[in-house]
């Protein structure tokens, strides 16, 4: 009778540690997120382009604050930029930074979201010119993603990144004129 106790003890411990455990597991893909902007000062202060919405798996974020994500919140991280320039634009690129990757020397893996009125990207359809308060979502590219997924398991032993800090940008207008290290920050 003593023995019949003990496993049913046993057993009934068992089943609540992993009762316990399981909303843990499940939830253990969800982490703590953060977009925020990278300090660096802007090379022009020109107003030409604003990041107006960001969201992760279609749900706005704001940047600075931590949101929970899970391990393809890259995969679903969206950035909607608009013109503010009052001019066509044909060309422009920002850059997103991984400070988790370091490279050495103070730099952090980096990558170019571009949008390219003159070059259509796969499975982006038809791009054309932006013209003034016109918007665009865009998205880092499935190629990068992988590209980036190899450099960070390659420096950091893992590809689940919790961090994304936005740099300034460039832009190439309809009218021949360029401008570098311009902010995407929203006034």
């Amino acid at each position: 009778m003593n023995r019949t106790l003990a496993f049913i003890s046993q057993q009934l411990l068992v089943a609540i540690i992993l009762g316990l455990s399981l909303p843990n597991l499940s939830n253990g893909q969800e982490r703590e997120r953060l977009v925020d902007w990278q300090s660096v000062t802007p090379g022009s202060d020109a107003k030409v382009l604003e990041v107006v919405d960001i969201t992760v798996n279609g749900k706005s974020i704001t940047t600075g604050h931590a949101f929970t994500g899970g391990e393809d919140w890259l995969d679903t991280l969206s950035f909607r930029i608009r013109n503010i320039s009052g001019k066509t634009i044909m060309l422009f690129s920002f850059g997103v930074a991984f400070p988790e990757i370091d490279l050495g020397g103070g730099r952090s893996a980096m990558l170019s979201i571009p949008y390219d009125a003159d070059s259509p990207r796969k499975h982006s359809g038809e791009r054309k010119p932006m013209l003034a308060d016109s918007e665009v979502n865009l998205k880092l590219s499935q190629d990068q993603l992988g590209m980036l997924r190899q450099i960070s398991m390659k420096r950091i032993g893992t590809t689940y990144l919790t961090r994304v800090n936005i740099l300034p940008g460039l832009v190439n207008f309809a009218d021949g004129s360029k401008l570098g290290g311009i902010s995407l920050r929203r006034p």
